[in-house]
């Protein structure tokens, strides 16, 4: 009952959560790369193209290697992690900045 045919295809409930979690972060690496930094952002959109349920054909015709669902979800999962532990990182960096500059703004008073 979770699938869907249509043609030759099945479309399933793992299909269309494949989908949306694609869309979602290769939006989101969209919206990083504008706003934050560019390898962050690079990190969340290989990570949403990993997860296109298609994309594994495409690789097997083009370079003739195929991922295992389970390498791809590791890949998906270090890709993601980098990215935000990046962005986390940054966000420390940039924080300690700030108080060192405060600190110096009120040493020179």
């Amino acid at each position: 009952m979770s699938n869907v045919e249509q043609g030759d295809k099945k479309i399933g409930i793992s299909s269309i959560i494949s989908w949306v979690f694609s869309i979602y972060f290769i939006l989101l690496g969209i919206n990083v790369l504008r706003f934050s930094g560019f390898p962050e952002g690079l990190f969340f959109i290989l990570a949403g193209l990993l997860a296109v349920p298609n994309l594994n054909k495409l690789i097997k015709k083009l370079i003739n290697v195929e991922l295992t669902v389970s390498l791809r979800i590791i890949l998906v999962v270090l890709l993601i992690g980098l990215g935000y532990f990046m962005q986390w990182n940054k966000a420390g960096v940039n924080a300690m900045l700030e108080v060192s500059q405060q600190k110096t703004t009120e040493q020179g008073q």
